[in-house]
């Protein structure tokens, strides 16, 4: 499986595309979701302003506020994702805001690094088709714990 993490960065903010790219593999593979580990992956990834998010989280899910991030699968559903055909899998866009990834950790006394890590998981995550439960939050902590 080959990731590629097509970026977009209005914020300034650099991130470690290597690092990036063995989360998101590590995701898909927890995931279970054997059907697409031999297709190679495509993820678009936008990084924020705390304005720029709050629009699009207003906008999209009727919350003003900001949030760490926003997920736009280009699949319906898991099922839809699974048919897919061919060799090339575009799951869909996440947008990040690092400026609110970074005020959570230093509220939870966590690591960035740790918090980053879980939050572009659960992006993934949602990308596949997941919904927040047990699963979805037990998945994206033991791959921020085996990324460290």
């Amino acid at each position: 499986m080959k990731i590629i993490i097509e970026t977009t960065n209005e914020d300034g903010c650099n991130f470690d595309q290597k690092k990036l790219k063995s989360i998101a593999k590590e995701t898909i593979f927890s995931s279970g979701l054997k059907q697409i580990f031999s297709k190679d992956i495509v993820i678009g990834l936008g990084v924020v302003s705390p304005k720029k998010i709050s629009e699009l989280n207003k906008k999209y899910r009727h919350k003003d506020s900001p949030t760490d991030i926003l997920s736009f699968s280009n699949y319906e559903d898991q099922k839809e994702l699974l048919e897919e055909k061919g060799s090339k899998l575009f799951l869909g866009d996440l947008i990040i805001c690092p400026e609110d990834i970074e005020n959570y950790a230093k509220k939870e006394n966590i690591s960035v690094e740790t918090e980053l890590m879980e939050v572009f998981s659960h992006g993934v995550l949602h990308l596949l088709g997941f919904s927040h439960g047990d699963l979805m939050f037990g998945i994206q902590e033991e791959v921020a714990k085996n990324q460290k």
